[in-house]
């Protein structure tokens, strides 16, 4: 067999995972990262940093294996195993995908939550706005 022919149909669901877990993990890193840096060395910034930081060290099969154990075994809200197909309706294709685009969205979050942080308070320390904030902006 051709190997194209076994990794397009695939690939397709690949994306559509990668599209849904970005969708989710970029406007939530955004918001987390202006949290984390409006509440500067406060409750909310060490609680979303130590979200970060355990999220990052974790290994993302371990959080797969949690989000499976509670999500699927114990409450049974979603399927155990996500499988795809060709043709399944739009709705049945999301609750599959949901444990997959879950992780992945907390493995990226952290990362891009963090970067976000570090580069607004690295712009917060520019001149150009410590000179707006003396004028009483």
């Amino acid at each position: 067999q051709e190997i194209t022919a076994t990794l397009l149909p695939r690939l397709w669901n690949t994306l559509f995972l990668a599209f849904c877990a970005a969708t989710v993990a970029v406007p939530l890193a955004i918001v987390l990262g202006l949290l984390a840096v409006r509440y500067r060395n406060g409750v909310i910034d060490k609680l979303i940093s130590g979200f970060a930081l355990t999220s990052t060290s974790l290994p993302e099969f371990f959080i797969g294996y949690l989000l499976v154990y509670f999500f699927a075994v114990k409450l049974q809200w979603l399927p155990g195993i996500s499988t795809v197909y060709v043709g399944m309706p739009f709705l049945e294709r999301m609750e599959a995908i949901a444990l997959p685009a879950t992780v992945l969205t907390l493995v990226v979050l952290a990362h891009m939550m963090r970067m976000t942080r570090a580069a607004i308070l690295n712009v917060m320390q520019s001149a150009y706005i410590e000179t707006a904030e003396l004028k009483g902006l």
